[in-house]
């Protein structure tokens, strides 16, 4: 833990005599990393089972609609559909990725009678069964006529509507959890959309090929569960009452929050990660389009992804020990390098393809070993999926139970949900440049039009070699200083100060080592917010004034205080006594009026 963290005021009010002393911050992130070591065990995720399973339904029905949206283009496309048509379609998705500029209204906006995040989850499930019901009526007539606007506005809906609802879902999950376990919502989320998008999609086109259900009735079905669902979630589920310090002032101190947050170093920090990590990504994710493109089969290639959705499914409660623990970043640093390396394996995937085998026993002439060359093939190209799975999850699972563990319960929803859109954007950013990248790096022959250099595999080695230097020179450091962020870091507070020209909004996040040095020069967000007072008698250090009470707060004791935060952070407050009452006694000999607790 980084050593250099100025005093705030929030070890000014840590214990007061004369007054109730305050809670400690209510952010799962601290909570969650100081009790790691007894939150992991059978007792601790036996109290939250109930919990889990509520959490794992939400999840999956909001993973039903995505999956729903994966059939349609190819009805379309037997339909005729042009690819300008289904590009309108795909579309719809954008919701998820726009969700920010709504979530604030999701986290401020309710019923207090109803329950915050119910206000919202209810109507909008309620709704997404209303709409799935009037397209499994009219979904027919549209594909006939090949029209493809009432679809996209229906999927549009859709999505926004389940966009919402994981808005409402991620801000409960945070609060739902006890704060020992609050870090395996990343594990229910993971394991809840991937079981609804597998439900929706493979589950459908398989019972449809066996003629076991047509769509009309499937979508009838899905939409029958979700009102069920929603019922037992509105009549059985009780959500606590919101603590009163984790009210929202209002909605626009919610978009302010949102701007103040963007200049918080801690989260300048996880920006810059989301938006470059994935870069490596790209080409080497789209090997499937080369293997389509040598010769594999579609169907082939659609049977791995079906085959591999339970490992997407199981993996997640594998790695949830990992992902729950202390560190969950730790897991994502493990792997990024392996995964980077997995680009040189996508290579030879596509080098090794062996195309005339595969023609051949399509066409039912292969020569001897030509089926065995191929059936080999088709095991290491699954088993390749497979190890892909396996990293993908790792890192997934990291980033969320991340999020999970230092987003701020006031601002729940609109916390997770402005890192899940980062992340988002930063993966789509990764996936477009490496297929925009295949299209303009080919080298043909200017004679016969030939390729001379394929794009694949510059874009994979351009990567991997992009990969590979920026972790070993920044990304590990720049993970292992967001890893190192005190817990309270992360928070971001209103403080209402009185002026003379009338009460003013002023945010302030306490942030104990979120300092940024340049040129041997230390400052803070906290020291910009808080006016500094001509005080002098400090000890040489810059006083400050705490909104609150009024008194200094002095940089004298920033030694002990960071001494006392790595210790609860490490081990939970009740074995670090010995490190709170050495930073008491600190700010007792600063004039401070503090009690041991």
């Amino acid at each position: 833990m980084n050593a250099r963290q100025d005093t705030d005021d929030n070890d000014l009010e840590y214990p007061y005599k004369g007054g109730k002393a305050p809670q400690q911050p209510p952010v799962s992130g601290e909570s969650t990393m100081s009790s790691s070591s007894e939150g992991n065990g059978g007792e601790g995720l036996k109290k939250d089972f109930g919990s889990i399973v509520w959490l794992l339904i939400l999840y999956t029905l909001q993973g039903i609609p995505m999956g729903m949206s994966g059939v349609f283009p190819l009805l379309l496309k037997d339909q005729g559909a042009t690819y300008s048509e289904l590009a309108l379609f795909s579309m719809c998705s954008w919701p998820f990725s726009l969700k920010i500029f709504w979530a604030p209204i999701v986290d401020t906006v309710y019923v207090k009678s109803w329950g915050r995040r119910k206000t919202w989850l209810v109507p909008c499930q309620l709704l997404i069964s209303v709409v799935l019901y009037y397209l499994s009526r009219h979904y027919a007539e549209w594909l006939h006529e090949n029209d493809v606007t009432p679809l996209f506005m229906c999927f549009l809906i859709l999505y926004f509507l389940a966009a919402t609802q994981d808005i409402a879902v991620d801000g409960w999950a945070i609060t739902m959890l006890s704060k020992k376990n609050v870090g395996y919502a990343g594990t229910t989320n993971s394991v809840g959309q991937t079981a609804g998008y597998f439900l929706s999609f493979s589950g459908f086109l398989a019972l449809e090929k066996l003629g076991f259900v047509t769509l009309d009735t499937f979508m009838a079905l899905m939409a029958f569960i979700f009102f069920v669902c929603t019922v037992l979630v509105a009549v059985f589920k009780r959500e606590d009452d919101t603590p009163q310090e984790d009210e929202p002032e209002s909605l626009s101190h919610v978009y302010a929050t949102i701007w103040y947050m963007c200049k918080m170093p801690c989260i300048q920090d996880v920006v810059y990660l989301l938006m470059v990590m994935t870069l490596p990504f790209g080409a080497a994710d789209s090997a499937g389009l080369k293997l389509q493109e040598r010769g594999v089969p579609k169907d082939v290639i659609a049977l791995f992804a079906t085959l591999s959705t339970p490992a997407y499914i199981l993996l997640p409660w594998i790695l949830s020990k990992y992902a729950a623990s202390a560190r969950p970043l730790a897991m994502m640093k493990a792997v990024y390098l392996p995964k980077v390396m997995l680009g040189v394996v996508s290579m030879l995937l596509v080098v090794i393809c062996p195309t005339n085998a595969l023609t051949r026993s399509k066409a039912h002439h292969a020569e001897p070993g030509d089926d065995e060359v191929s059936m080999l093939y088709y095991c290491l190209c699954f088993g390749i999926l497979i190890v892909h799975a396996a990293l993908s999850q790792c890192i997934f699972l990291g980033k969320m139970s991340f999020f999970s563990q230092v987003s701020d319960t006031s601002i729940g929803g609109t916390y997770m949900t402005f890192l899940n859109t980062v992340s988002n954007i930063g993966g789509n950013l990764g996936q477009q440049l490496g297929l925009r990248a295949l299209d303009y790096l080919s080298v043909r022959s200017p004679t016969t039009g030939e390729v001379v250099v394929d794009s694949f595999y510059v874009t994979c080695m351009l990567g991997i070699i992009f990969g590979v230097v920026w972790f070993k020179y920044y990304g590990r450091s720049l993970i292992q200083r967001i890893e190192a962020y005190s817990p309270t870091d992360w928070l971001v507070h209103s403080q209402q100060q009185g002026t003379s020209g009338g009460p003013e909004h002023k945010f302030i996040a306490t942030m104990g080592n979120s300092s940024t040095t340049t040129s041997g020069t230390t400052t803070t967000a906290a020291a910009a917010a808080i006016p500094p007072t001509t005080d002098s008698g400090s000890k040489g250090c810059n006083p400050k004034v705490s909104p609150t009470t009024g008194k200094r707060i002095c940089c004298v004791c920033k030694e002990t205080k960071a001494a006392r935060d790595e210790c609860i952070v490490m081990n939970g407050e009740d074995k670090c006594r010995e490190f709170i009452l050495a930073h008491n006694q600190c700010l007792r000999a600063e004039g401070f009026e503090v009690e041991d607790k």
